[in-house]
């Protein structure tokens, strides 16, 4: 998934099928199976081997309805709601969560249904799917983006985000935290933020490089092509800078910019990171109303007549 490498993924195939064809009821064998089918069916489309890309799917399939006796499992769930979203049967996913939702408590059920009501613009049932788990650092950070898009919104979610800082100071989480301020168009708190943040992490002998250049990014003191270029052979790294450049060109009122390097988010079909779950919520919002966010202002040529 990271590497993307068609000369890899045969033997990860095997390694697969091997350890579902060894354990044919365990869910986490199945559930690893599914993921593995997923991210070969999207590299062999790029190379071209559609039949070895449609058996990948069709064994995706399998897998995921052989997961279905498990709905109370996380494991479960986390792979076919990824399975459902890529084969484009969102409905089908909000109503699954929707009923684990009132079965279960997980945090990973309250993301992923928040996410799809989000994206909904179902602002009122995203929040009430929140608040079981706002205490959860992901789903937290979820909560922030949207609460901006309620009554007083833009201010509730800065809100949020101080006490989200405050509580996960000087820690990895805060370098996620502070994309809530572009999104909100806060540049300048933005930068002031990323400037911090840098500082913690120059006394830090366990930041991955990557994460130093993001940050570097986020302090302009690098360009978007110097990011794109560091994060080149990585599909993690590549995810998180085409979400970082899209927010910045957001917050600078471009919304062409930024639905273009959210699509580049998912291009990199890395859809186990949460960055990539927000390129498509957001991308979602922004097809579905292209005046997205309303707190940002329009350019003149964007204007409404």
């Amino acid at each position: 998934m990271r590497t993307a490498n068609p000369v890899d993924i045969d033997m990860v195939m095997e390694d697969a099928n091997a350890a579902r064809n060894a354990l044919p009821q365990n869910p986490a064998a199945i559930a690893n199976s599914l993921l593995a089918q997923l991210v070969a069916a999207g590299i062999y489309g790029d190379i071209g081997a559609e039949e070895k890309k449609r058996a990948a799917l069709a064994q995706a399939a399998r897998d995921s309805s052989a997961l279905r006796p498990f709905p109370m499992l996380p494991v479960a769930v986390n792979a076919r709601f990824h399975y459902l979203r890529y084969i484009g049967q969102q409905s089908a996913a909000e109503e699954e969560l929707r009923e684990l939702s009132e079965q279960t408590q997980h945090w990973h059920v309250a993301a992923y249904y928040m996410l799809i009501l989000y994206e909904q613009g179902d602002i009122a049932k995203a929040l009430e799917a929140a608040e079981k788990w706002r205490g959860n650092s992901w789903v937290g950070l979820l909560r922030a983006f949207v609460i901006a898009e309620t009554s007083g919104g833009p201010d509730r979610a800065l809100q949020a985000y101080k006490d989200l800082r405050a509580r996960y100071k000087g820690t990895s989480l805060e370098a996620s935290i502070a994309f809530i301020l572009p999104y909100l168009g806060r540049k300048a708190d933005a930068l002031a933020a990323s400037l911090t943040n840098r500082e913690v992490i120059a006394q830090s002998s366990f930041v991955p490089e990557f994460v130093q250049r993001q940050v570097d990014y986020a302090c302009q003191l690098i360009s978007a092509d110097k990011l794109l270029k560091s994060a080149a052979n990585d599909r993690l790294s590549l995810c998180i800078a085409h979400f970082s450049i899209a927010l910045t060109k957001l917050a600078d009122a471009d919304r062409v910019g930024a639905r273009d390097h959210f699509r580049k988010a998912i291009a990199t079909r890395y859809f186990v990171a949460g960055l990539y779950d927000l390129s498509w919520a957001f991308l979602a919002r922004m097809d579905k109303d292209p005046t997205w966010p309303p707190w940002i202002p329009l350019k003149k040529d964007e204007a409404k007549p």
